[in-house]
């Protein structure tokens, strides 16, 4: 557990160091998976797009509508979660989330 927290700590602080758009996907998920939410939402939102391989996209998806919802971006959670149901419609983390953010 202190081996993951040093390494968050290195790569916020490796991030505030470059650009956004100098983060992979996997850094941007692991910023967001690590309550860095701030740092990854603007990468995550920006690379989306372009994800071409599933498993990546999902997670950034999903790290992205996570982190709107922590921090009150009510735009970007709702986008997120449309763009998950359109494309997951019956993925259950996808249901979760639809049901506790627009209930």
């Amino acid at each position: 557990m202190v081996l993951l927290g040093a390494a968050a700590g290195v790569l916020v602080r490796a991030q505030d160091a470059a650009p956004h758009s100098a983060l992979t996907p996997q850094q941007a998920i692991k910023l967001a998976q690590t309550g860095h939410c701030k740092q990854a939402l603007a990468p995550l939102q920006r690379m989306i797009q372009q994800l071409s391989d599933k498993s990546i996209r999902y997670n950034a998806q999903i790290s992205l509508v996570r982190c709107a919802m922590a921090l009150d971006d009510e735009k970007s959670a709702a986008d997120g979660l449309l763009q998950l149901k359109h494309e997951e419609p019956d993925d259950p983390e996808v249901l979760y989330l639809a049901t506790h953010y627009f209930s």
